[in-house]
């Protein structure tokens, strides 16, 4: 597998393979969402203060899970002449310890 540069070309390819997801999919979630929402208000299902609420949270709770779900296309799409790949780096002697490493492979009381 070879590495390739990170060029300001392949930097715009993967920013728009997921901003153009994410305003399509997003701007037809929130339209949905909306539509949902004005169907409940005439009927008196209710007020305009909960409409408000209900909005923002289902707004929120779609913005999450589309984001990542998009995120997700882009890291697995193809582009011309290249893919996203997750490498897993070894440690190394010389690399500082992070928060999320730190704890790890260490036995604990039970497991001794």
């Amino acid at each position: 597998m070879d590495e390739l540069p990170i060029t300001l070309r392949r930097s715009t390819q993967i920013w728009w393979a997921f901003t153009w997801r994410m305003m399509l999919y997003g701007g037809l979630s929130a339209f949905l969402a909306g539509l949902a929402i004005s169907v409940a208000l005439p009927h008196g299902w209710m007020n305009s203060r909960a409409i408000l609420w209900a909005f923002r949270a289902t707004f929120w709770v779609l913005a999450v899970l589309f984001g990542i779900w998009i995120m997700w296309l882009t890291l697995t799409s193809t582009f011309s002449g290249f893919r996203i790949a997750l490498i897993k780096l070894e440690p190394s002697d010389d690399s500082p310890e992070t928060e999320l490493d730190a704890g790890r492979d260490v036995p604990t009381a039970a497991g001794s």
